[in-house]
């Protein structure tokens, strides 16, 4: 009986709060909540900016917005943006390197999502 008294002070979490941080394993990015003594918080964490976390979520927003504005208007877009990539005349060459430097752009933690929005989509 002992232990578990002892057992279930250790899981006493009345003076701890959670904390995310982020992991590097493998290669990969990824965030985990982890516990930590209030004193060892120095601030209060600020509501972080909502990212694209992974690849594949990556891939799936410029699908869709390929599928809603078309791939010449993603294309002017990045080209907007400062996106740069080699050109090509084949168009579905061109697309998927437009396509691939629009991921490095977003993997990089910057956005374009403000000229997106003001984009109307295309009637069909």
């Amino acid at each position: 009986m002992k232990f578990f008294v002892n057992l279930n002070k250790a899981f006493d979490k009345t003076k701890l709060v959670q904390r995310v941080i982020p992991v590097k394993r493998s290669g990969k990015t990824f965030m985990r909540k982890q516990w930590v003594r209030v004193d060892e918080v120095d601030t209060p964490q600020a509501p972080k900016k909502t990212t694209i976390q992974n690849s594949e979520d990556i891939k799936k927003k410029i699908n869709e917005l390929r599928d809603t504005l078309g791939k010449d208007k993603v294309i002017e877009l990045a080209k907007k943006q400062g996106i740069s990539w080699k050109e090509d005349k084949h168009p579905g060459i061109n697309w998927m390197r437009a396509s691939m430097s629009i991921q490095k752009h977003l993997k990089e933690g910057k956005s374009w999502q403000e000229i997106i929005d003001k984009q109307e989509p295309p009637m069909i």
